[in-house]
């Protein structure tokens, strides 16, 4: 099994000890958030503060005394105290228990909280918890992370690189990484257990089980929905959907449900951490498309199609690298996609403090950057263009700030 540094253990973990704020973590089923904590527990000598709400023993200890952990954490000295606590957001009135302990215990120990979609639902609805927590996302693998990459050393992780994004990609994509763990994040998804078995066998039989775990776990706790059949034959539909504007028109024809039951469901696959929805941007582009909404998967490998697969890649690449950057601090990043009236589309635009910054364009293969876009990064504001293509040995500068670069280049240079 492959040793793989998380980089929110970094920013996330390592920066909480010097914060006064819990630190919450939350993102799909199975992408690790358990094993970062227990590794980070066990780096500062607190792996017995670890408690899993799942476990009868710990509901037990929680009703008996609300703050049972106090003498654990107090039996030995340690120079910082962390306490973890695992789907707690599954008990009753688990927010004012968790704004009682940080009040109680703000200046004696810290406070890590793992747990799925009740926790990111908090970035809205912060409540009693406002103030009291940061809120990270562990999300798939990135392939900066498999090669073990320095975090610091990344695609605009240094605030200077900002003023020439283009040059400082082109600088850090001048060495090829012969040993790429790239094919294998693309054919057996970015979720650690599949990708460090390296097997295609099991990673068949790992994803035919995850959509059922991930429904016995989470959906009843989060929605009281009926017809989980009808939640799973959209979920069966969209992998031949992704890298197009999804009609939620055509979609109700297909179920024979109302559109609002297609929307509700939609939602509820987001909040699950299954899918996620990309909005076309419309500012400054006169005749686009305002509504409709590009779906992809967190596992791209539930599209099938290579071209659709390597796009949808390339969305969950860029959500999480989007995600790394306001989380560490540095700006408000947004990922869109730009479709016109006249179908032209470039297939995402990553927009920084709001303003369009550079554009994206995912291809199978090596050819020459559409018109189309290059019109659309000059009407933006000359704004760089980064073609990124499925095929390796690509790298290729063309018009002025516009390139064409292998994935296993570009992705090795994303948070």
């Amino acid at each position: 099994m492959k040793d793989i540094q998380r980089f929110l253990k970094e920013y996330g973990l390592e920066e909480a000890k010097k914060n006064r704020q819990m630190v919450f973590i939350c993102g799909p089923r199975q992408t690790g958030k358990t094993t970062l904590a227990r590794e980070f527990l066990k780096e500062m000598d607190c792996q017995d503060l670890y408690f899993n709400w799942d476990i009868s023993k710990t509901r037990q200890m929680f009703r008996e005394d609300p703050t049972f952990f106090e003498n654990i954490a107090r039996d030995r000295e340690r120079k910082i105290t962390f306490i973890t606590f695992d789907e707690i957001h599954k008990g009753r009135d688990w927010k004012d228990r968790l704004k009682g302990f940080f009040d109680q215990f703000e200046n004696e120990f810290h406070f890590i909280i793992i747990g799925s979609a009740r926790l990111d639902m908090l970035r809205k609805k912060g409540e009693s918890l406002s103030g009291r927590f940061f809120l990270y996302n562990l999300l798939p693998l990135a392939l900066s992370e498999c090669e073990n990459m320095d975090l610091n050393k990344l695609w605009l992780i240094d605030r200077e690189s900002l003023k020439n994004p283009f040059s400082s990609m082109m600088d850090l994509c001048t060495h090829k990484n012969e040993k790429s763990s790239y094919k294998d994040l693309f054919n057996l998804s970015g979720f650690p257990e599949p990708f460090t078995k390296g097997e295609e066998s099991f990673h068949n039989k790992w994803q035919h089980s995850y959509v059922d775990l991930v429904f016995e776990q989470d959906l009843k706790d989060l929605t009281s929905v009926k017809d989980i059949d009808g939640l799973e034959h959209l979920l069966n539909l969209l992998p031949l959907r992704v890298g197009r504007p999804l009609s939620v028109n055509s979609i109700r024809e297909d179920l024979k449900v109302a559109h609002e039951t297609v929307s509700n469901w939609l939602r509820i696959l987001e909040k699950l951490y299954l899918t996620f929805p990309l909005s076309p941007y419309s500012k400054k582009i006169a005749r686009s498309i305002r509504k409709e909404k590009k779906w992809y998967f967190y596992d791209w490998t539930r599209v099938k199609e290579p071209s659709f697969r390597f796009e949808n890649m390339l969305a969950v690449s860029l959500l999480r690298a989007a995600k790394c950057w306001e989380q560490m601090g540095l700006f408000k990043c947004k990922i869109q996609y730009i479709r016109t009236i006249e179908k032209k589309e470039v297939d995402f635009l990553i927009l920084i403090d709001s303003k369009p910054f550079a554009l994206v364009e995912a291809k199978l293969s090596q050819t020459d950057i559409d018109s189309h876009v290059l019109k659309l990064a000059k009407h933006l504001g000359n704004i760089p263009i980064f073609q990124v293509v499925h095929q390796s040995g690509i790298f290729k500068k063309r018009e002025e700030d516009s390139s064409i670069i292998s994935a296993d280049r570009f992705l090795l240079n994303l948070p």
